[in-house]
């Protein structure tokens, strides 16, 4: 996996009006980005992409811990003769990483 380049987490936000101030926990004392919605988007919707916005390092990190597990484990079954049942339900696709890629920007 590539170094972290996006502001570690957790992330704090404050909202401002129509947009809102993130910060990350890193000892920066001024807000690192903002995020700005137009007005046909509604209060409660708002909040509820700010929320996702600020899980996202946690989100990230979870996510890769998963995907590491799920890889021992599949190692692990195959192994153990479960080789159809991996073949089955834990197939490549669902542990491509597509969402790792896209959210540490590797394709970029």
């Amino acid at each position: 996996m590539n170094k972290v380049t996006y502001t570690p987490g957790p992330w704090d936000y404050e909202p401002y009006g129509d947009w809102y101030s993130f910060a990350g926990k890193d000892g920066r004392q001024d807000y690192t980005f903002r995020v700005e919605f137009d007005g046909d988007v509604s209060e409660k919707e708002q909040l509820a992409d700010v929320h996702i916005i600020a899980a996202a390092p946690e989100l990230l990190e979870e996510y890769q811990n998963l995907l590491g597990r799920i890889e021992a484990m599949k190692s692990a079954m195959i192994r153990g003769g479960l080789r159809n049942w991996v073949k089955d339900w834990l197939s490549d696709d669902i542990l491509d990483g597509n969402a790792i890629t896209k959210a540490t920007g590797e394709k970029d």
